[in-house]
């Protein structure tokens, strides 16, 4: 399989800048829309409780019961914020209607394991040099263990990263701490970079490098999520806004769109609706959640620096402990 089909009628928009970030949206994909809700928007409506799996919780995994009459989606790279500790999600879900669903996620606030809510609360979508590692981290376990889980230690040092890069402390080192620090700036970029109108998705370039693709089946969703999504590309911008900006052709993101297209996909285990497509090329990384025959979201990145694909030597994913205030370990 190959998502040429759903990318072959996809159209390249006219090109926003601001400072050094570049978005270039995407139209038309000409395939049928699912009817659905998003996860924020259910959660927010109280129809969806996303929980810890029982009292002691455990760092990979949450429970989501959908009270909703229709689907729901959950997006991958999407904060969940409170519980014991704030997680973001390892792949895209289509919840079934009415249904009790075990979600993998990832840890990204390494210095809380304690409850600070009953049921966690929609936060702000992951930065995409983030989803891109997570990315191709639970490429590797599906791979190798058949389960959508992350190195969790990679995800950690990560989000150190990100603090440092944007001048950010947090006394857990809760990601989202970094993001509202700098939210002044972020809003700039969120002003300066609106929604275009019929928009199906939108291709990202930080100092005119690409670092992000995400397409929805219409754009009622692209929509909704559009601020949220220019804000987390922003996040990987600001270290290097004030520099001179670098250009991002047009025809540099239709080779890119052309390789998504024809690049090698895998079928990997699927949680609620749909099936779950790994994305592999010797430079890009991604997944597909396609359902009814639409695809439902695609999203893709750059191959993070240092990683090779199957068949390269790989390293084993690392599993770095940390200790919990309570005196226990989070791994």
């Amino acid at each position: 399989m190959k998502l040429a089909k759903f990318l072959e009628r996809v159209e390249l928009g006219k090109r926003l800048t601001r400072r050094n970030l570049t978005i270039i949206p995407l139209h038309g994909n000409g395939h049928k829309r699912l009817d659905y809700m998003l996860g924020s928007d259910a959660i927010c409506a109280g129809l969806l409780e996303v929980g810890e799996v029982d009292e002691g919780g455990v760092v990979p995994e949450v429970v989501v019961t959908s009270k909703a009459e229709k689907s729901v989606l959950l997006l991958e790279g999407e904060q969940l914020v409170g519980a014991k500790q704030n997680r973001i999600l390892n792949i895209s879900i289509l919840l079934r209607p009415r249904s009790k669903t075990h979600i993998p996620v990832s840890c990204v606030e390494a210095g809380r394991w304690r409850d600070v809510s009953r049921y966690f609360a929609p936060g702000p979508l992951s930065h995409p040099k983030l989803r891109a590692k997570t990315s191709h981290s639970v490429t590797h376990f599906l791979r190798e263990m058949r389960c959508p889980r992350s190195d969790q230690g990679m995800v950690w040092e990560e989000v150190d990263e990100a603090f440092e890069k944007v001048g950010a402390s947090s006394p857990t080192a809760a990601l989202s701490d970094a993001i509202e620090h700098r939210k002044t700036s972020l809003d700039d970029y969120v002003t300066r970079l609106r929604y275009p109108g019929q928009a199906c998705g939108l291709l990202a370039a930080i100092d005119g490098q690409f670092v992000a693709l995400d397409l929805f089946d219409k754009p009622e969703t692209c929509e909704r999520v559009w601020e949220r999504l220019v804000r987390s590309y922003a996040f990987d911008a600001l270290p290097t806004a004030g520099q001179r900006r670098k250009s991002f052709r047009t025809a540099t993101a239709d080779k890119i769109v052309g390789e998504i297209a024809d690049g090698p996909l895998w079928k990997a285990p699927s949680v609620g609706e749909g099936q779950h497509w790994r994305l592999e090329t010797e430079r890009l990384v991604g997944s597909a959640l396609i359902a009814r025959q639409t695809c439902v979201h695609l999203a893709a990145f750059p191959r993070p620096a240092g990683h090779t694909r199957r068949g390269d030597e790989i390293s084993p994913p690392s599993v770095r402990r940390r200790a919990r205030p309570d005196g226990g370990i989070v791994y």
